[in-house]
């Protein structure tokens, strides 16, 4: 999910079984920002031994699915909701 402060965009994760957030600011590039943290949470899993299989993500995460065959990409409809991101969303802006 994509979501800004002061006029900064950001993007966020959550991981469903562990709860782990993850968030990096966007500079340019959308699709090239998003594949790169992609990859880069991908890989902060698996060096601790956890296998990504799917992600849940709006449509901001759509041009990114064709990078990572061998994981599912389900994308929420334009005004939908992946639950676990809104919830951490209220989490964030609760502790700040």
């Amino acid at each position: 999910m994509i979501f800004f402060v002061q006029g900064i965009p950001f993007l966020h994760c959550i991981t469903r079984d562990i709860g782990y957030r993850n968030t990096i600011a966007v500079p340019s590039g959308l699709k090239a920002v998003i594949v790169k943290f992609i990859t880069k949470v991908v890989q902060s899993y698996h060096s601790r031994g956890f296998t990504v299989s799917a992600i849940h993500g709006d449509n901001e995460f759509d041009c990114a699915k064709d990078e990572f065959t061998d994981i599912v990409f389900d994308i929420i409809a334009q005004n939908g909701h992946v639950p676990e991101v809104e919830r951490s969303m209220g989490t964030m802006k609760e502790e700040s």
